[in-house]
């Protein structure tokens, strides 16, 4: 009899470290929201590869499956429905085609230095992140353990931000632990517009009604925003960012963004408007 859970938690490995943490926390994440964990591995066989000659193809492909059945007995014995599944073709175009089947992608931050590899911090996951329908995490190569909070970061003087905020307080339901609701405004950043803290307690009324159980603090801070975000990830489980938007409207990752990205201590999950 197949496995009944609707929601799917995907993740990509490379059988690196930082992917073995991306796959652990994938597993907790699936477990919190009672979902199957589907663990992926991108594969292009025309990719270079850093030595003269590729493997045997019959090697090659062993080294594949392998990754993929040692990703999955990682995470067996924990009552979690774990599938996997390869994916042929240059890893970001597979990773984005595949993102829209789940419900959040999670990869690492960085992988194990292949050029083929699709985990390197500023090439894959940066080409992924901010270009799917659905929220990509990236994991560090460091487990943090449990810290008790989960933070959304709110970009000053931007409106929309309710696919951070929706995203932010169901992570904090699910964890049990506190929302820190976080806009940074430089100190001279002064335009003399409605108070910050009372436009951010306005943001938060209507999502304190739809999750009663999760204490939302709204927190400002006068600081460059990405100083802040990196401030605030020292004490977070999850922080939660939009990834900017180009002018023609298009997502990207921006200054902000990706300064969060290269140097968070904390999984970031990135959600797309």
């Amino acid at each position: 009899m197949g496995d009944k859970r609707d929601g799917v938690v995907l993740v990509g490995t490379d059988g690196s470290a930082v992917a073995a943490n991306a796959v652990r926390w994938a597993a907790g994440e699936a477990a919190r929201r009672g979902s199957r964990l589907r663990v992926l591995r991108a594969w292009d066989p025309w990719a270079p590869w850093p030595t003269r000659e590729p493997p045997a193809r019959d090697a090659a492909g062993r080294e594949r499956d392998l990754v993929l059945r040692a990703a999955a007995a990682m995470v067996a014995g924990r009552g979690l429905p774990v599938e996997t599944e390869l994916l042929d073709g240059p890893a970001i175009p597979a990773l984005r085609a595949a993102a829209d089947l789940g419900d959040v992608l999670v990869l690492g931050h960085r992988g194990a230095g292949r050029v083929s590899e699709f985990l390197l911090l500023g090439t894959t996951s940066l080409g992924v992140a901010g270009h799917t329908a659905r929220p990509v995490v990236l994991v560090r190569g460091h487990d943090t353990g449990a810290r008790g909070a989960v933070v959304v970061g709110l970009s000053p003087g931007r409106q929309g931000e309710a696919e951070e905020l929706a995203y932010g307080f169901a992570a904090a339901d699910r964890a049990g632990t506190v929302l820190r609701v976080v806009r940074a405004r430089p100190p001279r950043d002064d335009d003399g517009a409605a108070d910050p803290l009372e436009v951010l307690e306005g943001l938060l009324a209507p999502w304190r009604e739809r999750y009663p159980l999760v204490r939302a603090v709204p927190v400002l801070h006068f600081e460059e925003p990405q100083s802040a975000l990196l401030e605030e990830s020292r004490s977070a489980d999850l922080l939660v960012i939009g990834p900017g938007r180009r002018t023609d409207m298009r997502p990207y990752l921006g200054s902000v963004s990706g300064a969060v990205l290269h140097h968070a201590d904390c999984p970031v999950a990135v959600v797309t408007h």
